[in-house]
């Protein structure tokens, strides 16, 4: 009796799962396995900040689905699934159903913003190849605005730049953006004093999973390199369109 396998989403998981149960399928095995995702590609979401500081083109950080899947029979459907029957082991899209035997849930995950004030309407977020690109575009526009500003306030204001969050993703986007601001900098004939990039972290030390003298030499770094204001221990309790309010005010 044939079984049919459908795994809703093409993330990490959802491609690892499906390369598992391809490698694990017999040949006699009547089994079709299915993935589905709204896209045509995988996105390296570990990646993204190289989109985002300008470092790579965006097609970098996206891979064909059929060339991952290109020599396995996995079937591949680009859809985006909206509804869920697990009583009559169906899902669904705008315009299409799709039956399983088995079902494996692999969306992967959501910006979280943690219920500040403000956030998710005034920042950008990197959580996905779309964001990645506007935010190496907002960056991009700021200093050519800032090149022809005259307002000494209103350029200041477009050539500082917060990143909020001193995990991987922050401390890795800091990076980009501090070593693309030299290269901006010459373009524009701005002077890199100037340019005022902040990194804020609510706990004590950023890479808070790393040990002490891996957090330090990422400080140093940041700190003397690349010239990046480090907040320790200062939380964002607001975001407005042009501040963010920190815990201290």
């Amino acid at each position: 009796m044939s079984r049919n396998i459908i795994i809703a989403g093409a993330g990490y998981a959802g491609i690892e799962t499906a390369l598992y149960l391809q490698k694990k399928k017999k040949k006699d095995d009547d089994i079709r396995i299915t993935i589905i995702d709204k896209n045509s590609y995988h996105t390296l979401l570990t990646e993204l900040h190289e989109v985002a500081g300008n470092r790579i083109a965006e097609d970098g950080v996206t891979v064909p689905l059929r060339d991952i899947f290109h020599y396995t029979d996995v079937h591949i459907i680009k859809d985006e699934i909206v509804g869920f029957d697990f009583k009559n082991n169906t899902v669904s899209s705008e315009d299409r159903q799709y039956k399983y035997d088995y079902l494996v849930l692999a969306f992967g995950s959501e910006p979280n913003y943690y219920g500040i004030p403000g956030m998710k309407e005034n920042c950008f977020p990197l959580w996905s190849y779309k964001d990645a690109i506007a935010v190496r575009e907002q960056i991009y526009d700021c200093f050519i605005r800032a090149a022809q500003e005259e307002d000494k306030d209103r350029r200041s204001a477009l050539l500082t730049f917060v990143v909020g969050g001193g995990g991987f993703t922050g401390v890795e986007m800091i990076g980009e953006l501090g070593m693309w601001v030299r290269k901006l900098c010459t373009q524009f004939h701005i002077d890199r004093n100037e340019v005022q990039l902040y990194l804020i972290e609510a706990l004590p030390k950023i890479l808070n999973i790393l040990k002490d003298k891996n957090i330090d030499a990422s400080m140093r770094y940041l700190t003397d390199k690349l010239k990046v204001n480090v907040l320790l221990e200062s939380a964002i309790t607001k975001l407005e369109p042009d501040r963010v309010e920190l815990k201290d005010g």
